[in-house]
C-alpha cells in the first residue's frame, strides 16, 4: 500500500458504510464482486472502498470536470477504476453487467420521471440476484426551498445554476421497489444544529433569493421562528433483484 493513500473513513459517507456492511452480511454467493457507481466523480469519490475490497470498479457521472477529480484521485492512491462520462438516465453499459450498483445523492437532482428512468436502468444493468442502493430525500424535508415546479419537484439557483431537487412519499419510494426485494430499508432524519444555534434574524433572511422560492420575502421572515424544525430527511434503500 502506498504511503500516502487515504484511510478510507476519510471518504466513506455514511450512507455507503451501511451499504458495504450490509453487503458483508447479505446473501452473496455467486456474484462477482463487480460494482458500478452512477454519479462517482468528485475529489474524493466513494467507489475507492470498494477499489481497496478487491471490486472491479465503475463508474459515471455527467460533469467531465468531476470526473477528472475522481481519476486524478485514483491514480494519485493507486486504484484501478473505469471511469467515463456518462448519464444514469441511460446508462452506457448491457444488461446484467453489475452486481451491484449504487448511487449517492445523486438522483436527488433529477425529475421523478428522470428518477423512476434512472432506477429501471440501474436495474437493467444489475445482475439476477444482484443488490441495488438508492437514496431518495423526503417530504418531510424542512424547508422545502425553491418553486414548486411539479408535486414535489423544487427548482432554486445554486452558483448562478438552475438545479432541480425532488423529494418523495413515502409510498412513492417503496412503490418503486414493488418488482424488488426489500432487504434493508431506513428512513435517515438529520437535524442541523450548527445552522441554526445562534443564527441571527439577519443571517436568517441573507438565506432568501427572490425569485428563486415559493416563498415571498414575509414568509421566509415568518419561518425564522420555526428554524428549530430545520432538518434533513431521507430514505436509505437496498433492494436485491429477483434470480433467474
Amino acid at each position: 500500500m502506498q504511503g500516502d493513500r487515504r484511510d478510507p473513513v476519510e471518504i466513506t459517507r455514511p450512507m455507503l458504510s451501511w451499504f458495504l456492511f450490509m453487503i458483508s452480511r447479505l446473501e452473496t454467493d455467486g456474484l462477482e464482486k463487480t460494482v458500478l457507481d452512477c454519479g462517482a466523480g468528485g475529489g474524493t469519490p466513494p467507489l475507492a472502498q470498494f477499489a481497496e475490497r478487491g471490486y472491479t470498479c465503475h463508474g459515471i457521472d455527467i460533469s467531465e470536470e468531476r470526473l477528472q477529480m475522481a481519476a486524478a484521485y485514483a491514480e494519485k492512491n493507486g486504484f484501478d477504476m473505469d471511469l467515463r462520462v456518462g448519464d444514469m438516465r441511460n446508462l452506457p453499459y448491457a444488461d446484467e453487467t453489475f452486481a451491484f450498483v449504487y448511487e449517492l445523492e445523486s438522483m436527488c437532482h433529477l425529475t421523478k420521471k428522470e428518477t423512476w428512468q434512472t432506477l429501471e436502468e440501474m436495474n437493467r444493468v444489475l445482475v439476477p440476484g444482484g443488490y441495488l442502493f438508492a437514496h431518495f430525500m423526503t417530504t418531510d424535508f424542512w424547508p422545502l426551498t425553491g418553486r414548486e415546479q411539479a408535486p414535489g419537484e423544487f427548482v432554486e439557483t445554486e452558483a448562478g445554476q438552475t438545479v432541480v431537487h425532488s423529494y418523495f412519499e413515502d409510498d412513492e419510494v417503496m412503490g418503486a421497489f414493488s418488482h424488488m426485494r426489500i432487504v434493508w430499508k431506513q428512513k435517515r432524519y438529520t437535524q442541523f444544529p450548527f445552522r441554526i444555534e445562534g443564527i441571527t434574524d439577519a443571517q436568517w433572511q441573507s438565506w432568501y433569493t427572490p425569485g428563486s422560492t415559493r416563498f415571498t420575502e414575509a414568509e421566509w421572515q415568518a419561518l425564522y421562528a420555526e428554524r428549530h424544525r430545520c432538518c434533513y430527511t431521507a430514505w436509505e434503500i437496498i433492494a436485491q433483484k429477483p434470480g433467474n
